[in-house]
């Protein structure tokens, strides 16, 4: 198989919708294995709903706590209607901080099981040789923006950071950095920016680079370093719809700034269907290196029809960057696979 040029190449978010990573490998490679430089195992399993299994580990640990006032966060969807609300946890007050540890996340073990098997696929010949494992991970942000009332917010964050990285250093001890693309996942970041939580959420976003920029620090020189920027899809729909791509542009800057290494690859949704040239403009602002591949997930495998209107568009003002679709495939059908992989490959036929 052919190494990709930047302007052919393709990025998988993270969740597929499939029963194994064995699948996920099999059935992406057959599909797209000339456009991939990184692979990501579907995040299968109990990581299928993203951070959920996350939840029910809080919902059970002795450090964390029901909000004794009965307050919930409600999730709201792009019509502003409610799909759930959230019931905040709060931090244990009986519990010193130091005896608080959320290890094991799950993350790692995923990680060292899923590269076995991609390993095992990759020496059959199944995945290019020179495609690398991707791990997905969410920011302490995810789970604590979300999960937790704001008076907890920031030494939650602090704890999870800490488990977060540990969570990190166990799967680059077991993978070769070679072989390796970490992936932080950053939704709750942007849906704090684009004020989807309540009015009277107090979170500080300053505090927001300083701390990705431990995370990304923290990925070994020999690993690929990468984010993936989300308006989130708890029902396969982003929860807001995107003005412009001037927030997302914001981020990526100042996640890029507060990096002392290498940012090997940036994933910018685009959660607007309809998005023209006005929308893309903001790129003209990103601050990127040619080290750092751009994706812009502008595909809809749903209705594609704009896809290439959309890519001519933001030629206006980036004119290297691979494609994706705007967030992971996880809550499709599994029968939408096929569908979603050829709407990337037609967009390459197209460019």
């Amino acid at each position: 198989m052919t190494s990709p040029t930047l302007n052919s190449s393709i990025h998988l978010v993270g969740s597929v919708p499939l029963g194994s990573s064995a699948e996920v490998f099999e059935t992406i490679c057959h599909s797209c294995g000339d456009h991939l430089r990184r692979l990501p195992d579907g995040e299968t399993g109990n990581r299928s709903g993203w951070i959920s299994f996350q939840h029910d580990m809080l919902e059970r640990h002795p450090a964390v706590l029901l909000d004794p006032a009965g307050r919930k966060v409600p999730i709201r969807d792009l019509d502003g209607g409610v799909s759930r609300e959230n019931h905040l946890f709060v931090l244990n007050p009986d519990m010193p901080l130091d005896e608080i540890e959320f290890r094991p996340l799950g993350y790692a073990k995923a990680a060292i099981d899923s590269f076995a098997v991609f390993e095992q696929t990759q020496a059959e010949g199944k995945i290019p040789a020179g495609v690398r494992f991707q791990v997905c991970m969410p920011t302490p942000f995810a789970t604590g923006l979300l999960y937790f009332h704001p008076d907890s917010q920031e030494t939650y964050i602090g704890l999870m950071k800490e488990a977060l990285l540990g969570e990190l250093a166990d799967m680059c001890a077991a993978i070769p950095h070679e072989k390796l693309a970490i992936q932080w996942d950053c939704c709750q970041e942007i849906l704090l920016l684009e004020n989807y939580f309540p009015a009277d959420w107090v979170y500080d976003s300053q505090n927001i680079p300083p701390i990705i920029g431990e995370l990304g620090d923290a990925v070994p020189a020999g690993a690929e370093l990468g984010f993936h920027l989300c308006y989130g899809s708890p029902v396969d729909a982003p929860l807001v719809k995107q003005k412009d791509m001037a927030v997302s542009v914001g981020l990526a800057n100042s996640i890029v700034q507060a990096i002392s290494r290498p940012v090997t690859f940036m994933h910018i949704p685009v959660s607007n269907p309809a998005a023209d040239e006005p929308f893309f403009a903001p790129l003209a602002d990103l601050k990127m290196g040619s080290e750092t591949e751009l994706f812009l997930g502008l595909l809809q495998p749903k209705d594609n029809a704009l896809d290439g209107a959309k890519i001519k568009a933001a030629e206006k003002f980036v004119t290297s960057f691979g494609v994706a679709t705007e967030c992971g495939w996880g809550r499709k059908d599994t029968a939408a696979v096929p569908q979603v992989l050829e709407t990337h490959l037609k967009s390459l036929k197209d460019r």
